[in-house]
């Protein structure tokens, strides 16, 4: 019995070791194979690094409850131009950091036009990803953040 469950936790070991060689779409296709399949290629160590590759995302928002339920929301809205999004993300990353360095007040900028959306009831209000970003931004000690005061 012992041996039985030694030799299956093996065998997810090293299933998991191979699905980590493949891209989205094949990690997908192998969920299909089986339950057991299923339940492997759901791992988050699987999907953590294929959020970054394609989406060049890096932290996971308190809303998503996995790393593969994150690639989902970005592939539904943006799977048809992932080649493409993949460069812009890049670029506007490194654009990004660099304005942080260079200029620190555009933070609180950024926080006002976070809080001015979300008072507008505008359907972006609701996006975990805005919300994510509002508190990563008050968290980071670089910007004041508008969300938690007064009027």
């Amino acid at each position: 019995m012992c041996l039985q469950s030694c030799a299956a936790a093996n065998t997810d070991q090293v299933l998991l070791e191979v699905f980590k060689y493949l891209d989205y779409e094949n990690l997908a296709k192998a969920s299909c194979i089986c339950r057991k399949w299923n339940e492997i290629a759901c791992d988050d160590s699987l999907w953590r690094p294929l959020c970054k590759r394609q989406w060049a995302l890096n932290g996971l928002p308190d809303a998503c409850v996995s790393w593969k339920e994150y690639f989902v929301y970005y592939y539904e809205r943006f799977g048809e131009c992932i080649d493409d999004y993949q460069s812009c993300k890049r670029n506007w990353n490194s654009f990004t950091e660099s304005l942080r360095e260079q200029c620190p007040r555009l933070d609180n900028q950024r926080l006002k036009l976070i809080k001015t959306v979300q008072n507008a009831n505008c359907p972006l209000s609701t996006n975990p990803l805005l919300q994510c970003e509002a508190k990563q931004l008050a968290s980071s000690g670089k910007a004041r953040n508008p969300m938690t005061e007064a009027g």
